[in-house]
């Protein structure tokens, strides 16, 4: 009986290895490709390549391909002109590519070989150590240096120690900008500070290589969506470009999107090739010679994609044929090394230091009072999402009229505005709110007895974004209506690398981020419960939100004839920096400055609602039955 049960198990386990394939009169073999991204900052981006070779290994292994040579490379660097190729890593015997960040630049030390040639099948072994570094858009070639076979690296900026294990002669050189040998010697020794991998990737136990700063795909009908960014992808222009979709991240990239597809591997026997997308070939996954699935051979490319301008633009890295694999993107050009850069300092982001956002809401009453809740928004560990800090909640309450906007008082927050004194009996006298509603190129509001028809060229100059005209609210006042968008508005930065302080003439700082700046209109859940469903969403630099945050919020009056915008409040953003322990920390702070006047007695004298049946503005008589079908319900 057991060996029944035992001959089962091993039918079992060698089943697909047995469906496989035939036996091949020529030796089968398999190439894996896994593209990810490797640093990304405003400029640019370096994008490996991981580059495994397959054959058939081991017992039960016909047509089944397994890496047999994993842990090379394929480095490319990629901005707004197109993608180049910068070096291959070859096979050392490192898992990634070490590297550190020193300086403001991050360091490569590429295990390469001067042997290196194209078409390539089997990854040779490294010969060499090459340094590269690279800051915002300047790459640098510093310098090479031998590495015999079996050789290790220790890395501990501005140094790096070559040795042999355990024995045996060791070189000690120093980098700043070129490669310099300093020492040698049997007793050197050096502590390996090189960064840790894992610290680029969501998921360090996954084999995937999915950068932190990654924007996920979500497939919503005919659109591929990479959140949290707004941008649409049609669905099935993608899928003619790789599959599968779920598999693959973008990051933000010269105003639209750099997309890296999923991994791609490739089988070769008896003239002809199977392809096999989105396993994670790290280390482990094989490519299956299934008989049913073979197509003759024809070259295949690894490209990354670039979205912008809503065009999807291909660029090609590298060519996968029955000979091998070659590159075919052109080679990098390297910035000289003497003068290019002015030294910085390397700041460091301590995570519990400083928020990483604000955001403020504007919502009606059932008074003439417009509440403004305001706060600032905090990063937490791991890959959770940022949230709203309670602790920052503050609430401001305006009044508007057609001589002004006032600030009625302002507080920390609190549950009700009828517990604040300062607020005037008459102010607060109920009052309907009223809907606006886009009709063209004007906004209208109408409350039966009287229509308003505004154009929207009159309002959208002071509003942070379009679309926000068409969530305005307002109260019918006498002589007008005063009014406002009704949204809760949200600015968070994106995960941004490494943040510099440039010293010269003075501290400046430059930050090669991007914030998420989201836009919600008020709406109610399936339970009637009052909430915010997000209807925009865009991407801005640090550049771009400081020149929106020169925008004050503004609320508006309309007397019918002429239309007084009112600036309320103000969201300024500073950066706050210190030294600590020989390191430069910075924070950035966000606050909100009330730029409306204190109320005082008198200023209300329009409050009272206007009874006579009256259409003002624009449109006169002819909106009328349009103003009574587009009264809310």
């Amino acid at each position: 009986m057991f060996k029944a049960k035992l001959f089962a198990l091993l039918l079992f386990l060698t089943l697909p290895t047995v469906l496989a394939a035939p036996s091949y009169s020529s030796n089968p073999w398999g190439i894996s490709f896994q593209p990810f991204v490797l640093h990304a900052d405003s400029e640019g981006a370096l994008i490996g390549v991981e580059y495994n070779y397959h054959e058939e290994a081991g017992h039960f292994s016909n047509g089944v391909l397994k890496p047999v040579e994993p842990w090379a490379y394929f480095i490319f660097y990629v901005n707004r002109t197109g993608a180049y190729y910068v070096n291959f890593m070859a096979f050392s015997g490192y898992e990634f590519p070490p590297l550190a960040f020193y300086n403001g630049w991050l360091y490569l030390f590429l295990l390469t070989s001067t042997n290196t040639s194209f078409p390539m099948r089997k990854p040779i072994v490294s010969n060499t150590v090459t340094v590269i570094r690279y800051h915002d858009g300047i790459i640098q070639k510093l310098g090479e240096v031998p590495l015999p076979i079996g050789d290790n690296m220790n890395i501990s900026m501005p140094y790096f120690l070559t040795f042999q294990y355990p024995t045996g002669k060791r070189f000690l050189y120093k980098i700043d900008d070129s490669v310099n040998l300093v020492s040698t010697g049997e007793n050197l020794r050096l502590k390996d500070r090189s960064f840790f991998y894992p610290n680029l990737f969501k998921n360090s136990t996954s084999l995937l290589l999915v950068y932190r700063d990654c924007l996920i795909p979500k497939v919503e009908g005919n659109y591929v969506q990479f959140i949290p960014s707004h941008y649409k992808l049609p669905l099935e222009e993608l899928s003619r470009k790789f599959e599968p979709i779920n598999r693959s991240c973008a990051i933000f990239f010269d105003n639209g999107l750099l997309i890296v597809p999923p991994s791609l591997g490739v089988g070769f026997a008896n003239e002809s090739m199977w392809v096999q997308r989105g396993s994670p070939y790290m280390w482990e996954a094989s490519i299956f010679l299934y008989p049913s699935k073979g197509v003759p051979p024809k070259p295949l490319n690894v490209s990354l994609y670039l979205y912008k301008d809503r065009t999807l633009t291909e660029l090609p890295l590298l060519q996968i044929s029955k000979e091998g694999v070659r590159v075919l993107a052109p080679p990098v050009k390297y910035r000289k090394v003497s003068g290019t850069v002015s030294p910085t300092t390397v700041l460091e982001i301590e995570a519990n230091w400083g928020y990483r956002g604000f955001f403020f809401e504007l919502t009606p009453t059932n008074t003439t009072i417009i509440q403004v809740l305001t706060g600032n928004i905090t990063p937490c560990a791991g890959q959770c999402f940022p949230r709203e800090d309670k602790a920052t909640f503050y609430e401001y309450y305006y009044y508007v009229n057609g001589s002004g906007s006032f600030l009625i008082s302002s507080y920390p927050f609190v549950s009700s505005l009828y517990s604040i004194p300062e607020i005037p009996e008459d102010v607060k006298k109920p009052t309907q709110v009223v809907y606006g509603k886009v009709n063209g190129s004007f906004l209208i509001f109408s409350n039966g007895d009287r229509i308003y028809k505004i154009p929207l060229s009159n309002i959208t100059p002071y509003l942070w974004d379009n679309s926000m005209s068409a969530h305005m609210v307002g109260y019918f006042l006498h002589g007008g209506i005063a009014f406002f968008p009704e949204i809760k508005v949200s600015a968070f930065e994106l995960p941004s690398g490494y943040k510099y302080v440039k010293r010269g003439e003075g501290l400046v700082i430059k930050i090669s981020g991007a914030y998420s700046l989201a836009f919600y209109n008020r709406s109610r859940d399936e339970y009637g419960t009052p909430c915010w469903d997000r209807f925009k969403t865009i991407q801005l630099s640090e550049h771009d939100l400081k020149g929106l945050l020169k925008k004050p919020v503004y609320v508006f009056f309309y007397n019918g004839k002429k239309l007084k915008a009112f600036p309320i409040m103000r969201v300024r953003m500073e950066l706050n920096v210190r030294e600590n322990h020989h390191k430069v920390e910075v924070r950035t702070l966000y606050t909100f400055q009330n730029i409306a006047e204190k109320l005082k007695p008198g200023n209300n004298r329009t409050s009272t609602p206007y009874p006579a049946k009256k259409i003002c503005g624009t449109g006169i008589l002819s909106l009328l039955p349009l103003a009574l079908a587009m009264k809310r319900k």
